[in-house]
C-alpha cells in the first residue's frame, strides 16, 4: 500500500508519497497544473520499504496522477527517473 497526500500551503503545492510495504517500489506520476491543459510527467524516485518522498512546487497543482506502481524488480534501475 502507498499513501499519497497533495496539499496547498497558500504559496506552494506539496506532494508526499509513502511506501507502506516491506519491499522497494517504483511508480510513475504526472501533475495537472491549474491553468495549463493536460497532465505533465514529473520526476520520481524509487521508494524503499517504509520510506517516503516529499516534493513542493511553486504553483497550484490541481491533481497528481500516480500509475504503474510495482515492486522494484532485482534488475530494475534504482535511479530517479525524469
Amino acid at each position: 500500500m502507498i499513501d499519497v497526500d497533495l496539499g496547498w500551503t497558500g504559496r506552494d503545492t506539496t506532494f508526499y508519497v509513502k511506501n507502506g510495504t516491506t519491499t522497494p517500489i517504483k511508480y510513475r506520476a504526472a501533475m495537472v497544473v491549474a491553468g495549463r491543459p493536460g497532465a505533465h510527467r514529473t520526476s520520481v524516485c524509487p521508494l524503499g520499504p517504509q520510506h517516503g518522498n516529499f516534493e513542493a512546487w511553486p504553483e497550484p497543482v490541481a491533481a497528481v496522477v500516480v500509475w504503474d506502481v510495482h515492486v522494484l524488480a532485482p534488475n530494475e534501475s534504482t535511479a530517479c527517473e525524469p
